[in-house]
């Protein structure tokens, strides 16, 4: 039986490959692919390598009506989302103009 004071199961190899823990907010309209830039050079030591990637869409939990289906076009965005890695990839921060995200990866064997 497991202590007392464990909040679930330990595992010497977890079976996690990626953890994330992001915010969303109102679009910020104004930031654009320079802004990008600008800031990649404060993150550039630790994460040298980027990507551009699709900007995720708006994720709204709504309590007040039940789940439906549902389909949307949405116009092509003006600033991508941009991904900053470290070296090996077992890190990246994910900005765009609604959302900040840090994702932790399992890349091989040896990542913790």
């Amino acid at each position: 039986m497991p202590p007392t004071n464990s909040l679930g199961p330990e595992f010497e190899k977890p079976p996690v490959i990626e953890v994330a823990l992001g915010v969303q907010f109102s679009p910020l309209s104004a930031l654009r692919a320079a802004h990008m830039g600008l800031l990649w050079s404060l993150f550039r030591k630790d994460f040298p390598r980027t990507e551009d990637q699709p900007p995720l869409s708006r994720a709204v939990e709504r309590f007040d009506k039940p789940d439906l289906p549902s389909f949307r076009i949405e116009p092509a965005p003006l600033t991508p989302r941009s991904w900053f890695l470290n070296k090996d990839g077992s890190q990246l921060v994910q900005v765009q103009q609604d959302r900040l995200v840090h994702n932790w990866r399992k890349v091989g064997a040896n990542t913790p």
